[in-house]
């Protein structure tokens, strides 16, 4: 029997009292800290690899290895203003179309057993304006 903290034990009992909405509020915001550590672990960009991006090297690499260029391409500015032929040519055919081209998006990372995410895979995503212009780009976890 659980009751609030700093009432009398029942007659009888050799319970201590127990501080319950304390315990359960500690419980759930231990269980949302926990969560929200796993989400972004494998998504992390900063820690992903700096590697100088070229069109060919992305386009020969495997898509779970493309990560390692996404930090330099995004550095480089190539992708906002380009146009879905020009985003074609740079980084290949895309993995996904949109059926009305909203939108492209390319593999480029795949979550390591060692990885504590709740994504299994990483992916560019990478929007067109109604001018058929890149209006916005980012990574997202699936």
């Amino acid at each position: 029997m659980l009751w609030k903290a700093g009432t009398a034990a029942p007659a009888g009992s050799s319970r201590k009292a127990v501080p319950t909405l304390g315990v359960a509020k500690r419980c759930f915001v231990a269980a949302v800290i926990l969560l929200l550590g796993c989400l972004d672990s494998g998504g992390d960009l900063e820690r992903w690899p700096l590697t100088g991006f070229s069109s060919d090297k992305w386009k020969a690499a495997k898509p779970e290895n493309r990560y390692v260029y996404f930090r330099d391409l995004d550095r480089q500015g190539l992708l906002i203003g380009a146009t879905r032929e020009e985003v074609s040519r740079l980084l290949g055919e895309p993995d996904f179309k949109e059926p009305e081209g909203r939108y492209v998006t390319y593999i480029v990372k795949y979550a390591g057993a060692d990885e504590k995410t709740l994504n299994s895979v990483f992916i560019l995503h990478i929007d067109f304006g109604s001018d058929g212009l890149v209006s916005e780009y980012r990574i997202r976890g699936d």
